[in-house]
C-alpha cells in the first residue's frame, strides 16, 4: 500500500510539472482568448474604454478583436510564438502584414520580433 501511495504520488507530481512549463502556461493563457474567457473580454473592454473612439467605433473594433480571438492560429516553438494569419481581408496602402508573426519573450511579455508597424506607430487610426 504504501509503495502505492508513493508512487501515486509521484505519478502527480511529475504531471503537475509537465502541465506547469511556460509552454503549457502559454497554451492556456492563448486559449483564453481563443473561447473569449470573461477575463480577456474585461482586458479588452477596459483598454477600448481608455480610447476617445466613438461608441460605434468602440463595438466595432471589441467585434473585430473577439472575431481576430477566436480565429488565433499559433503554434509554440522552442523560445519562440508563432502567430499565423490565415484570415486577412483587407490590407491598407502599403503596409506587408505577414501571415506568420514571430513573438520571443522579453521579461514576461511577448515582444514582436519583426515589427511591421514600426514604421506606422503614429499614424495607425482606427476606422
Amino acid at each position: 500500500m504504501k509503495k502505492l501511495l508513493v508512487i501515486l504520488s509521484i505519478f502527480l507530481m511529475v504531471g503537475c510539472e509537465l502541465n506547469n512549463t511556460p509552454t503549457k502556461k502559454v497554451e492556456q493563457f492563448l486559449s483564453n482568448y481563443q473561447v473569449l474567457h470573461k477575463d480577456v473580454i474585461s482586458d479588452l473592454d477596459g483598454m477600448i474604454n481608455k480610447t476617445n473612439y466613438t461608441s460605434e467605433q468602440k463595438e466595432r473594433y471589441k467585434e473585430l478583436m473577439k472575431k481576430q480571438y477566436k480565429s488565433l492560429i499559433y503554434e509554440i516553438k522552442e523560445d519562440k510564438l508563432y502567430y499565423y494569419r490565415t484570415n486577412i481581408l483587407e490590407k491598407a496602402y502599403d503596409i506587408n502584414i505577414p501571415e506568420v508573426s514571430v513573438f520571443r519573450v522579453e521579461n514576461g511579455n511577448l515582444v514582436l520580433i519583426d515589427n511591421y508597424l514600426s514604421d506606422y506607430e503614429e499614424n495607425i487610426i482606427l476606422k
